[in-house]
């Protein structure tokens, strides 16, 4: 059984909201997973709860909708090449679990060895009408796509090309979405990029790195900032200048904040939840950053074989 984490402070502004995430059994030979669940905690650490409980297929990438009241995620069947990735809904008690949109096509020899259902990951609009994802092409590029979150019709290409766009995000004001694209010929450097979604017009926002195709460790997803003005995305811990970064959007400069992956912004803007190795067997673990006091404390405190990934907050 895990150990409760401590050490977290106050539940002041922010703190008392709840953070999903993936919570991994790693067992395989090969450290991939072999089954994955979501889980939701309090901004402080406590009322820990597995959501999709004694479900065999492994649930990735949860987004919650603006309301609060829903979560978008992605499930995997299957292994590797031959996994089927789906992007489902459900109640934000884990309720009311229902399949939108399948067939998001076969994955590319680089995910031979795992799962690739973050590189789909779900994200909402928010007037909550609409959610954004990415999908394999017959040639094996992803792209990005929005459907109706009603029921997963409507759907609309954004981006098309050679270039894999991965890890969307929408941005607050409704206009555009963030993304990662990647260079499957390794010609070209890892990037942020923004596509308008009313006329589906994209730009490089950042570079972030060297080159990589679809699975790429040097980045990680993005989140805006609740005020627009600012990006979060992960570079690899490992990496030069690696952890979390924050981009101003308007004059393009970044910071290093703390090493970690997988940035999410609290809605109120004052703490980011990510994942990083804990403190005792290095296990990842999801940490919640204070923008203000620039202190960081584990919000969960997994033992082997578990990993904690992909933290949410609750809009």
């Amino acid at each position: 059984m895990a150990a409760t984490p401590s050490g977290l402070g106050d539940t002041s502004s922010g703190h008392a909201e709840r953070v999903v995430f993936v919570r991994g059994i790693v067992a395989a030979p090969d450290g991939a997973l072999t089954r994955a669940d979501i889980y939701v905690v309090r901004g402080d650490g406590t009322s820990l709860q597995n959501l999709t409980a004694g479900d065999p297929a492994e649930d990735l990438a949860p987004a919650w909708s603006p309301t609060g009241r829903r979560l978008a995620f992605v499930r995997v069947e299957g292994f590797g090449q031959d996994a089927s990735y789906a992007i489902w809904v459900m109640n934000a008690d884990g309720s009311g679990r229902r399949l939108l949109t399948g067939g998001l096509g076969r994955s590319p020899e680089e995910c031979r060895f795992e799962a690739c259902g973050a590189l789909v990951s779900p994200t909402w609009s928010p007037d909550a009408e609409r959610l954004a994802f990415s999908r394999w092409d017959r040639s094996g590029h992803l792209h990005i796509w929005t459907m109706r979150a009603a029921d997963g019709l409507q759907q609309r290409q954004l981006t098309k090309g050679r270039m894999n766009d991965a890890d969307p995000a929408w941005s607050p004001d409704g206009h555009s979405i963030s993304f990662f694209r990647t260079d499957p010929s390794l010609r070209r450097p890892a990037a942020i990029w923004v596509v308008r979604v009313s006329t589906r017009k994209a730009r490089r926002l950042l570079g972030t790195g060297g080159a990589c195709g679809a699975l790429c460790p040097q980045v990680s997803q993005s989140a805006w900032a609740p005020n627009a003005r600012a990006l979060v995305f992960a570079k690899s811990i490992g990496a030069t200048n690696g952890g979390v970064i924050r981009l101003n959007v308007r004059t393009r400069t970044t910071l290093r904040l703390v090493p970690g992956l997988e940035p999410s912004w609290s809605s109120d803007g004052t703490s980011i939840a990510y994942a990083a190795p804990g403190s005792t067997d290095g296990r990842f673990a999801i940490h919640r950053l204070d923008l203000r006091s620039r202190t960081s404390a584990a919000l969960t405190a997994p033992e082997y074989p578990l990993d904690d990934e992909y933290p949410a907050w609750q809009p």
